[in-house]
């Protein structure tokens, strides 16, 4: 038995991988409330199990993204030792501790603490490995679906993890969803050892059509990767600590992920004091945002095809850098001044769209098409940046509404600096769009020569692969950047 199209299967396992990732985040928290913790130690009725201060609890919260801030480390360690094996340990380390969380938990919060921490810093793994999956097994372009479609299914987790956690808490017990939640992660581990191997060519049920066009594609990066050309496929921290296209998009990623984290450690507490919004309605709400951003992903991509047809790649990554972040960075400037339930929804909806680019055309991708090779380490290194914001944003929130209930006119200047907190991060976020505009002068020679490769690529096509379709040999091109 063979399969036409092995490499979807990759694909596609990379995929169910984000998903599942994304949906477990979910468990600590929903737990919690499910029925592990007890909301008030000293209500009799109170049916949780453990007594946690309120310093615990946030602890317990906060401990995976303690870890999953790290993943700018966790992507260099994986270069040096190998994405596949990186990404196998990862997923396996991840179910063992989902597994011994429930009985861990019952003799020692320090420990699953710790574990938790862990966990987040294996998770910074997984998104740094999926791009360089899209990088060994892509054809064409292929690599750019790949991408597409993990950004597909990690936002679908976002909006379905929090139903899908809370429902099995509340049937079959706070424990359940751990316990299931570690055996599929154990089974992903399994299907990527026996799927995913090293190298794609050694794909047991791959077709002998499609296992020769990734020998070939694996004999041209042989050829480019040697020489002159040697070291620009090799991982060397220093070298891409040195480019200035790095802090560009690091200063990117943080004002992104600011206009975006507000959504979910912001937006709730807003809606509730504004709009007198209960749990159930904010649930919903995020839900709906979060499946937003999974549709809009597939819709961006068909425009990113449009766009790398009729224009130039220069323009077409610029376009999809800057016009979403400024359209996201107006609307939470006007979201305060709305008043009005209905237009802020509105309002976080095209946000939501937009966020979609990121995975299609955006951030993402350019870290990935700017160099394929060492791709996941840059990314590791911009989204830890980005990600320092979800500690921040929070606390800069809190810091700018405190207001004294006793002053005299308290709601007035209360609504006055969420008014503020809003057109600070809404500025921010103009501030990245500026950023990229600058960094296209200073950083300009990398991104005419990216745009050279794929044009002499384009135009090498037939030459270099004869007339088979399906197959164009342009990673070892785009890692001459």
């Amino acid at each position: 038995m063979e399969f036409v199209h092995y490499r979807f299967l990759a694909f596609l396992l990379n995929a169910i991988l984000m998903f599942h990732d994304t949906c477990s985040r979910y468990i600590g928290p929903l737990s919690m409330i499910g029925g592990m913790v007890k909301m008030n130690c000293s209500d009799p009725f109170d049916q949780g199990v453990f007594c946690w201060t309120d310093n615990q609890k946030a602890h317990f919260i906060g401990a995976f993204f303690y870890g999953y801030a790290l993943q700018m480390v966790a992507s260099f360690l994986a270069a040096k030792m190998g994405y596949n094996i990186s990404l196998r340990f990862a997923t396996l380390l991840s179910g063992i501790i989902q597994l011994t969380v429930p009985i861990t938990i019952q003799f020692s919060w320090t420990l699953t603490v710790v574990l938790q921490a862990v966990r987040g810093f294996a998770a910074g793994v997984f998104f740094c490995a999926s791009l360089d999956v899209a990088r060994r097994w892509s054809l064409e372009e292929e690599g750019k679906l790949a991408i597409s479609l993990s950004g597909t299914t990690l936002s679908a987790g976002n909006g379905f993890g929090p139903f899908l956690v809370g429902i099995l808490s509340k049937r079959l017990g706070w424990a359940f969803p751990y316990y299931l939640s570690g055996a599929i992660f154990v089974l992903l581990f399994f299907m990527q050892c026996i799927i995913v191997p090293d190298n794609p060519a050694d794909a047991v049920l791959m077709s002998e059509k499609e296992r020769a066009m990734f020998k070939k594609k694996q004999q041209a990066e042989l050829t480019s990767s040697t020489g002159e050309e040697e070291n620009r496929y090799k991982v060397s921290l220093s070298t891409i600590l040195r480019r200035p296209s790095l802090y560009c998009l690091c200063i990117y990623s943080y004002v992104h992920m600011s206009v975006h984290n507000p959504e979910f450690s912001v937006i709730p507490f807003y809606f509730n004091e504004f709009f007198g919004s209960d749990t159930d309605f904010l649930s919903y709400l995020q839900a709906g945002l979060s499946m937003t951003t999974a549709i809009a992903v597939v819709g961006w991509k068909c425009l990113l095809t449009l766009l790398d047809r009729r224009v130039s790649w220069l323009k077409s990554r610029m376009t999809l850098l800057m016009v979403p972040l400024a359209i996201r960075s107006i609307n939470l400037l006007v979201l305060p001044f709305s008043r009005n339930v209905e237009a802020s929804i509105l309002l976080l909806l095209v946000n939501d769209v937009m966020m979609g680019s990121c995975f299609s055309g955006g951030l993402v991708t350019v870290a990935y098409e700017l160099d394929p090779f060492n791709g996941p380490v840059v990314f590791g290194i911009v989204n830890g940046v980005g990600e320092f914001s979800g500690f921040l944003v929070p606390l800069i929130r809190a810091a700018l509404t405190h207001v004294d209930a006793s002053e005299a006119g308290y709601w007035a200047r209360y609504e006055q600096r969420w008014q503020w907190f809003f057109v600070l991060v809404g500025s921010g976020g103009l501030s990245g769009v500026i950023c990229i505009a600058i960094g296209l002068l200073c950083w300009k020679s990398e991104w005419k020569m990216h745009y050279t490769l794929i044009t002499n690529a384009e135009q090498n096509k037939k030459q270099t692969m004869g007339d088979e379709k399906g197959y164009m040999a342009l990673d070892q091109d785009k890692a001459a950047c």
